[in-house]
């Protein structure tokens, strides 16, 4: 009877501490959750608290928008005087359709700053699905995805590829899921090779459209392939994980630590996968690594007029590091790490962002001022002295990204006027192209 009892104690025993178990992990999920979007809501601080959120090409955006809105309007004759809508390559008319819609709506910079909240909410929310849809237990791994939201490519005021990085991962989660539900379905029919057959037919019909556009731009475009990299300047770069450093050498030291902590983590999961003799499908991921590297590697810097290529693959190579190491199984110490060590990471970055931003907008201020002397209906020639390599420390500071090269956009958008700084007239696949005579900007 004792020990009936005994056992009856120790049966209770477990399921009390099961259930406690469980009511824990319950509350972790909710407290991340929470944390997660609260992260979200601080990454936006950074871009709402000044009056221009600082980047290379967003001017021109601004411009190329106010060009769109304004073309049929009877009193912006001088803009029908030296631009053309091209109706020939439609491959960088989404950002400036929507960017000129949301003009509509409200004024040209608020405009602006709403279009990029939607990519700093996407971003990291896309990552998680697409974790979620390979690992339900993996959605810790998507705060990893914070520290790359203000990254080089979107200082840079590449709009259309951040938004791009967005529908990447949520195709790849919707593929995940099609794939899952396909082999819950075929599973007793098919062999794993008709399923894998399949599955690789899945994904040439899914990429197939945008091998066929991509063709059809290289075909009007040309090739006109540079290369200005070596190797080992490559390799320095993927190293250093330089796609996050935009402004200020600093950020280069968060961006080491980050490569750190995902080194050491893939290191230590092979290491005991091959002593273990184990391995899942989603190793496969690291084939897929492997293909991007050897592009990373081997393609040009530039392409068909298109530049900084090299930085945009460089994160495509991390973030498959990110996904496959989110589908493999970790302790709950690390993942409490994991969570810990990208919330700290994303936290320093934003606050040098705040810092770097205020100090970029006094000078934006200062260089707009004048604009309001221009007349309406006046031609905007823009002349810079800016040095990247300050020659006394009265000048500008000096950073990787140059906030001020296309500032005449600005006021030209600002005042609807021409700028003659307008770079992406002559480039032939952007929705606003300057008519043969009147590429003055190209010959400057």
């Amino acid at each position: 009877m004792n020990t009936a009892d005994g056992i009856i104690d120790l049966q209770i025993q477990r399921q009390i501490e099961k259930n406690i178990r469980i009511t824990m992990y319950q509350k972790f999920k909710h407290w991340e959750s929470l944390i997660f979007w609260a992260l979200i809501f601080i990454h936006l601080i950074p871009l709402w608290s000044v009056s221009y959120f600082p980047t290379q090409d967003g001017p021109v955006h601004h411009e190329n928008a106010v060009i769109l809105s304004e073309y049929t309007n009877p009193e912006a004759g001088i803009l029908r005087e030296y631009y053309v809508i091209n109706k020939q390559d439609l491959s960088n008319w989404l950002i400036q359709l929507l960017l000129s819609a949301l003009t509509i709506i409200s004024p040209l910079l608020v405009a602006e700053k709403i279009l990029i909240s939607g990519y700093i909410i996407l971003f990291p929310v896309s990552v998680r699905y697409c974790l979620k849809a390979a690992n339900p237990d993996s959605a810790y791994f998507s705060f990893f995805a914070f520290p790359f939201i203000y990254n080089y490519t979107l200082h840079m005021g590449f709009y259309g590829f951040c938004y791009s990085l967005v529908m990447v991962y949520t195709a790849i989660g919707i593929l995940i899921i099609l794939f899952y539900l396909y082999d819950l379905k075929s599973n007793k029919k098919n062999n794993l090779k008709i399923r894998l057959k399949n599955q690789l037919l899945t994904l040439f019909l899914t990429a197939l459209p945008t091998l066929i556009l991509m063709f059809a731009f290289l075909s009007r475009q040309g090739l006109g392939i540079k290369y200005s990299s070596t190797f080992t300047d490559r390799l320095i770069q993927l190293g250093g994980l330089t796609s996050l450093y935009s402004y200020i050498r600093t950020e280069l030291w968060f961006a080491g630590i980050i490569v750190l902590i995902l080194f050491f983590l893939s290191v230590s999961l092979l290491f005991n996968k091959f002593r273990n003799k184990q391995n899942d499908p989603y190793d496969m991921l690291l084939f897929v690594l492997a293909i991007y590297l050897g592009i990373y590697f081997l393609a040009p810097d530039e392409i068909a007029n298109g530049t900084i290529i090299n930085a945009r693959l460089m994160l495509y190579c991390y973030f498959i590091v990110i996904l496959w190491l989110g589908t493999q199984i970790l302790t709950k110490t690390v993942k409490h790490m994991i969570i810990f060590a990208s919330i700290c990471i994303s936290m320093f970055i934003s606050g040098l962002n705040f810092t770097t931003y205020a100090e970029i907008n006094s000078k934006i201020k200062e260089f707009v001022a004048p604009s309001e002397l221009i007349r309406a209906n006046s031609v905007l020639l823009p002349l810079s002295f800016y040095e990247t390599k300050p020659s006394s420390p009265q000048s500008l500071p000096a950073y990787r990204v140059n906030p001020f090269m296309h500032l005449s956009s600005l006021i030209a958008a600002n005042k609807r006027i021409v700028g003659l700084g307008n770079y992406q007239a002559w480039k032939g696949y952007f929705p606003i192209q300057a008519p043969t005579g009147r590429r003055i900007c190209a010959d400057l």
